[in-house]
Order: structure tokens, then sequence, then C-alpha cells
């Protein structure tokens, strides 16, 4: 069986190279990397079958949360453990909001983040793949919203394509046959049957849907009741 390989990065190079020495006494079994930046460590996820990642928050030029970002575009099932002397709450919550597995405060002893990293390697994966049968728009999209997630999530219906964008359980922005915004929205509610894509943490470059989702959702498919109701005939 492959050793599972774990990159550890921090750009205090004595503190990176005592941390990565404990580790490997503790866990024999692994493969460790190391990088003392954001850019060397994008380089070894891009070329190695890393596992896990062990990063420092606060480093020049990339910080931690810019490399977990970067990461999970990569490799979007690799568990991320963020260590920081600059702690707070919203900065615990963000990690974890941002896909990391785990959270550790500095200065820690050796052994704490030994006990970290083993748990993250035992640690399932925590998402699935697979098929929703009779899951319709208005579903994903009360999914996403209650959930409060930050997702984008591309819908296919046969020759349509549309793209909704979720931020802290709102819709923020929606593309799909020309259309954006609401209009987007409603053009989206009409498909009939298709599969969907997400990606998660993907913030859009712009905005163009600013009432609550309950009042998106509703207008939509209400104008969408009462164009079953009253079809447009032609001649």
């Amino acid at each position: 069986m492959d050793k599972p390989k774990i990159l550890v990065v921090d750009d205090n190079k004595a503190f990176l190279k005592l941390m990565v020495g404990k580790l490997n006494k503790a866990c024999p079994d692994a493969r460790f990397y190391r990088a003392d930046s954001g850019e060397e460590a994008l380089l070894l996820v891009e070329n190695n079958t890393i596992e896990l990642l062990v990063s420092d928050f606060n480093m020049p030029h990339m910080n931690g949360f810019d490399l977990l970002v970067e990461v999970k575009k990569i490799k979007p099932q690799m568990k991320v453990i963020i260590m920081t002397s600059y702690s707070s709450p919203e900065l615990h919550r963000q990690a974890f909001e941002k896909g990391s597995v785990g959270y550790i405060e500095k200065p820690f002893q050796p052994e704490e983040l030994i006990d970290l990293v083993k748990r993250a390697l035992n640690q399932r994966p925590r998402s699935f793949a697979g098929e929703m049968q009779g899951i319709q728009v208005e579903d994903i999209i009360q999914l996403n919203c209650i959930a409060r997630l930050n997702n984008k999530v591309h819908l296919f219906d046969g020759s349509r394509e549309g793209v909704l964008y979720f931020e802290d359980g709102e819709i923020v922005h929606a593309v799909s046959n020309g259309y954006e915004g609401e209009a987007a929205v409603k053009e989206m509610l009409t498909f009939t049957g298709g599969s969907f894509r997400t990606e998660k943490n993907v913030t859009p470059s712009v905005r163009t849907i600013k009432k609550k989702w309950e009042q998106v959702l509703l207008n939509g498919l209400v104008e969408l009741d009462e164009s079953l109701k009253n079809p447009v005939s032609g001649d």
C-alpha cells in the first residue's frame, strides 16, 4: 500500500525542519514533503499525490487561506490543517468554511500537531460522488441556501446550461442562456431534468441578485406557474 504523502508549509525554515522531523518519527508510514512558501507548495501539490497539507497561515505573498483555496481547486478532496499565531474565532470559522479539517494555534507542543495529523489521516472523506433521483432546481437552491453554503452550481438540461452562485446562504449571481440575475434563475426553473455539478468556495466576479433567496425563488415559481396556466399560443 502506498505511503500517505504529507506536505508541511511554513516560511520559518527552522520551525519547518523541526516539525517535519518530529512528524516523520511519529508517522514512519507516511512520506513527508516540505515547502517554505505557498508558491513552492502549489508546485508540489500539482506534481505529487499529496493527501494532507499542513500550512502556516501568515506567510508572505500567499497566506494559508489563499493556499488552501488554490489547492482545493486542483485537488478538492485534499485534507488541510491550518497553523497560526494570529488566532481569533473569526479566523477559526473561516478556516473550516474554506474546507480545512483541522486548526492549531502556535505555540503548540509537537505532540498536539502529531495527534491532529494522525486524526486527519484517519478521517473519512467528507463528500460523496453519486446521483440524486427526482431532485429539482428549486430543491438544489433550497439545499444550498438553508445550509448557508458558498458554492457555484452548474445545471445541465440537454442543450441548456445554467450557473448559480451561492454566498453565505444567498443567491448572489446566476447566468443561463443569455440571461443574468433573477431572469437566469427563472430560466433554470424551467429545466425539466438533467444533471448538476458543484464547486466549493468560488466567488463570482459580479453580483446580479440582491433580493433574499426566498423571494427570488418564490417570484420564479409564481411566474413559471402562470406561464404553464396561460401558455403562449402561436398562429
